[in-house]
């Protein structure tokens, strides 16, 4: 995930999860969308959120893991 949102900001994520690191398209309160999608069961993930170079990191829960077929990601906050 890399925009701009008009103030010079960088925003970039990435969801960690089962041994891959895959960049995000989108986040939202429940849910990620991965650039692209690897077969993951429901899994512990943490999802990674940078603005300027600062970042965040949140420990979170795949309640449907990741479907090969799909890049929609639904998330539960731990």
């Amino acid at each position: 995930m890399l925009e701009s949102n008009g103030y010079s900001s960088t925003i970039r994520g990435w969801l960690l999860a089962g041994g891959h690191r895959l960049a995000l398209a989108q986040v939202g309160s429940d849910h990620c969308v991965v650039r692209r999608s690897v077969a993951t069961p429901p899994i512990e993930a943490e999802l990674i959120i940078e603005v300027d170079g600062d970042q965040r990191r949140s420990q979170v829960y795949l309640q449907d893991g990741i479907s090969e077929n799909s890049t929609f990601v639904r998330l539960m906050e731990r």
